[in-house]
């Protein structure tokens, strides 16, 4: 004869049979000080061996507003300097769910880098003005402000963007550095090609005969003024 089961004993094996909550998870997101090209990943983990069978399910929210983005990755192409992620990890184990759980980062500022730099040209003379060419990149697209410092023979002649001859004489070496500013970092600091200032030819400004006007039986005379921009003495050749 078949005997029933009082409803309290088949309540309480239903219940002791029912899947235990997961406890929320222990979640990070890497790395933890993020740059604009770096992907941001999220890990969801239980310390448990009882809950060894578990599955994640992931949310992300950018600067408090909700994303579409359900992965543990977000791809860079996703983030901008400045921005707050926060992923928000639920554990789940058939159908009964943890609490949820949430991390977040801020993404930093990437310092610009410095590409090259050279001066315009590599010899120069009296009167000439230098200026340096440079090329800098900048992951965040921030504005850049260069610091360009002149050195002739080896000590400083100065910043800006250019250099005058006003600093240089026929003989001088001269090269500078640079290096680029967003509105936190600087880049490393490039040195330039050398450039050498070289004799400056003479230039002959008036040639005089007299007397003016000569006559058959007149002794001519030539004379002429000359300049030279490096102040060397100048002989002057009549033919």
């Amino acid at each position: 004869m078949n005997r029933l089961l009082p409803l309290s004993l088949v309540l309480v094996a239903l219940v002791g049979c029912r899947q235990p909550e997961p406890p929320g998870p222990a979640v990070l997101i890497t790395p933890d000080t993020p740059l604009t090209a770096d992907d941001l990943v999220a890990t969801a983990t239980i310390d448990d061996p009882e809950f060894d069978e578990v599955t994640y399910t992931y949310s992300w929210t950018r600067d408090g507003e909700a994303t579409e983005l359900t992965t543990a990755t977000v791809p860079s192409v996703e983030t901008a300097k400045g921005q707050s992620w926060e992923v928000t990890a639920i554990a789940s184990i058939e159908d009964v769910s943890s609490p949820p759980v949430s991390a977040s980062v801020v993404i930093g500022n990437t310092a610009p880098l410095m590409v090259d730099a050279s001066i315009s040209a590599v010899e120069v003379v009296e009167g000439d003005t230098l200026n340096v060419t440079y090329t800098a990149e900048d992951a965040d697209s921030d504005a850049l402000t260069p610091t360009i410092e002149w050195f002739v023979n080896g000590a400083s002649a100065g910043t800006g963007d250019s250099l005058s001859s006003d600093s240089f004489s026929k003989g001088d070496t001269i090269y500078a550095t640079v290096f680029v500013s967003d509105d936190a970092d600087s880049s490393d600091t490039l040195t330039t090609n050398e450039a050498t200032v070289v004799n400056s030819a003479p230039i002959a400004a008036d040639v005089l005969i007299s007397p003016d006007p000569a006559y058959t039986n007149d002794v001519l005379t030539a004379s002429a003024s000359s300049t030279d921009a490096d102040a060397d003495a100048v002989t002057t050749t009549y033919v």
